[in-house]
């Protein structure tokens, strides 16, 4: 029987981004192909250790103080105001008090404390949230950098852990190259000194590390969500025959993922200045293209539930309902799939598409990766997803729609361009995919040689 090898996470991972999900998958498909590992996540929305799909979820209120992630979201309802207060009130002390960074979070504090009386006790914990620190007390490696993560609040976690002799590396960091606080800096040293190894998803966030820390081996590797592999094609078969696609199928699909994160609500429509102004005229846009779309093309509109929360806001389902209610098509052609996909379902579905409208980058990860043209749609501006993946390092910007003021004729006419070209895009495609399949391939060598137990570190038996 072959070794289990457990992984700690110790970023935030919300299962409902399953975008997110992927990358974890990803790790795992890249560096142990036979499928004998488990990783240890950490979920803001879990009350309790909870064990699902190979994935050993932990509540991340244990490591992190929730308000310190919250994004600004005006807005009437109470979540709105309490998520903006705390963005302010946390920008706040990033600005007067910059130096608050270096203090670990009150949480970060407590389970160190708790790790501490684990270590040093004979007997069986008696609480179930000690039996499930002692799960991740007795991890093999820790794994940072998913998602482009990797922050000043990870580092605490990661050096607490390195407090008791768990060793680590970082695969798919995006590091922070717009951070002008030198104490964030000083964290990150602190921290990454001691790493195995450290692979960044794009190049921008190499030469940050780089020229930050000159001492350290910073290199560069593809998204891990790229290794991930799809779901079966008799899997997706009977997904589209479950959820009444076959007919549906039976003609050319042109698929989007349709969202608004912070990147599109945000960062885009710059001419306008309220989120809901935003949101509203990127509703609109979309609307406008899908109709041409169906008007111009014999093809059926799907809409994929890339990721169903953790927040209304967030929720893919909502956003293309009511794309398709401003809409005019004959009944049939297009749709909104709402039934909660796992990343390899997705991936496969994405594999049927003729071609991908994408907003959520990691629909477009994956279909490089299964080869389907895709026209992806972002801000050109503080979004490392497109400038450094698919703009540096796959040199896909012809592909790129960017939506800092965006018009519908300059829409429909980027995704006409993308659909003549198609065939064309699917060949490049197909040697990109291989390309990447090499630099993972190398990096995994790298990874796993820096990961075998050494005589001089403990070893609980976690993986045994």
């Amino acid at each position: 029987m072959k070794r289990i090898h457990h992984i700690f996470v110790p970023e935030w991972v919300p299962l409902e981004n399953k975008g997110e999900e992927a990358i974890i998958r990803g790790m795992g498909d890249v560096l142990f192909p036979e499928g004998n590992v488990e990783f240890h996540i950490l979920d803001m929305l879990a009350k309790e250790y909870r064990f699902v799909e190979g994935l050993h979820v932990y509540p991340a209120n244990w490591f992190y103080s929730r308000w310190r992630s919250l994004e600004f979201n005006p807005g009437p309802r109470f979540d709105q105001i309490v998520a903006s207060l705390c963005s302010v009130l946390r920008n706040g002390f990033d600005r007067f008090l910059p130096w608050w960074v270096m203090i670990p979070q009150r949480p970060v504090r407590k389970t160190a404390r708790q790790l501490r009386h684990l270590r040093h006790s004979s007997s069986e914990p008696s609480s179930a949230r000690m039996r499930a620190l002692k799960r991740i007390l007795d991890c093999d490696f820790l794994l940072a950098g998913h998602d482009g993560a990797l922050n000043e609040y990870d580092c605490h976690v990661i050096n607490m852990m390195r407090g008791f002799g768990m060793r680590f590396g970082v695969f798919g960091s995006s590091m922070k190259p717009n951070t002008s606080n030198p104490y964030v800096v000083r964290v990150f040293a602190a921290a990454l000194q001691h790493a195995e190894f450290v692979f960044c998803r794009h190049d921008i966030a190499t030469n940050w590390a780089k020229l930050n820390f000159p001492s350290l081996d910073v290199k560069t590797a593809p998204d891990p969500a790229f290794g991930m592999r799809p779901g079966s094609q008799d899997k997706i078969r009977s997904i589209i025959e479950r959820e009444g696609l076959a007919e549906f199928f039976s003609q050319p699909v042109v698929m989007f993922t349709a969202c608004e994160p912070a990147s599109i609500a945000r960062r885009c429509f710059r001419d306008l200045s309220s989120r809901s102004e935003k949101v509203q005229a990127h509703r609109a846009m979309l609307a406008h293209l899908a109709q041409h779309v169906v008007k111009n093309y014999p093809v059926n509109l799907l809409f994929l539930p890339h990721a169903i929360g953790p927040t209304r806001e967030l929720d893919d389902r909502l956003v293309g309902l009511d794309i398709l209610g401003r809409i005019d098509v004959p009944k049939g052609r297009a749709r909104v799939l709402e039934a909660e996909l796992s990343p390899r379902e997705l991936k496969g579905l994405i594999r049927e598409a003729e071609v991908l409208v994408a907003e959520r980058a990691h629909s477009a990860i994956a279909a490089v990766g299964m080869e389907v043209p895709f026209m992806l749609m972002g801000p050109s501006h503080n979004d490392y997803r497109l400038s450094g993946i698919f703009r540096e390092m796959l040199g896909l910007e012809d592909q790129i729609c960017y939506l800092d003021q965006p018009s519908v004729e300059s829409m429909a006419a980027f995704f006409d361009d993308i659909w003549e070209r198609r065939e064309a895009i699917r060949c490049r495609l197909r040697e990109k995919s291989i390309e990447i399949a090499t630099k993972l391939s190398n990096a995994r060598s790298t990874m796993v040689k820096a990961m075998q137990p050494r005589n001089d570190t403990p070893q609980t038996g976690a993986g045994e």
